[in-house]
């Protein structure tokens, strides 16, 4: 348990290698009955580990392991009610179609765990965040940049700012796709001074 928020420091700093590296070892000192525990956390750290770390090895290029683990994550929470590993399981698997211009995969895949998150009231920006890249990416940008801004404001008042310099980024790219050239050139700023 002590190694996912090491890992999860990794990805921060950008160094994926090395947070796959350590995901890896919760993965597997996690097995068996273990992988369903959650050891006072919201979501069990086998469930965690696997989606942080599909979401690196995405980034990363490693598609098919990426997937695999993210599926492993998403199985591991069927049969619990596991509504925050629920959510990030499918998101990572969302992140991952996303990387890989899988579009329609991606919004699909994500659309259970924003019905989760609504039904349980559950603040998850990320989830705001990937939906409205993906919007973006999927020929709908202005839609996209109202609802990647809209997680962002959603962020902002939760203190939650994991992953803030790429949504922002995303936001430059949707506002670039929309034609709005000075405020994707603002956000790219913005998103280059945070990820500083």
């Amino acid at each position: 348990a002590a190694r996912t928020p090491l890992a999860h420091a990794c990805r921060e700093r950008g160094d994926l290698r090395r947070s796959v590296t350590v995901f890896g070892e919760a993965i597997d000192l996690l097995t068996g009955e273990l992988a369903r525990q959650r050891f006072g956390q919201a979501i069990p750290p086998a469930v965690y580990a696997r989606g942080m770390s599909a979401v690196c090895l995405a980034e990363l290029g490693d598609f098919a392991e990426a997937e695999r683990l993210g599926t492993e994550a998403r199985a591991l929470t069927k049969a619990e009610d596991l509504p925050f590993g629920f959510a990030l399981a499918h998101m990572a698997l969302c992140n991952a179609y996303l990387v890989q211009g899988r579009l329609d995969e991606a919004l699909r895949i994500l659309e259970p765990a924003l019905e989760v998150i609504r039904a349980r009231g559950i603040p998850i920006p990320w989830a705001t965040a990937l939906r409205g890249y993906g919007l973006a990416l999927s020929g709908r940008p202005e839609e996209g940049c109202a609802v990647l801004a809209g997680g962002l404001e959603e962020a902002d008042k939760l203190r939650f700012f994991f992953g803030q310099s790429q949504w922002v980024a995303w936001l430059a790219q949707a506002h670039l796709l929309a034609g709005q050239i000075d405020q994707a050139r603002g956000r790219a700023e913005e998103a280059l001074n945070l990820s500083r």
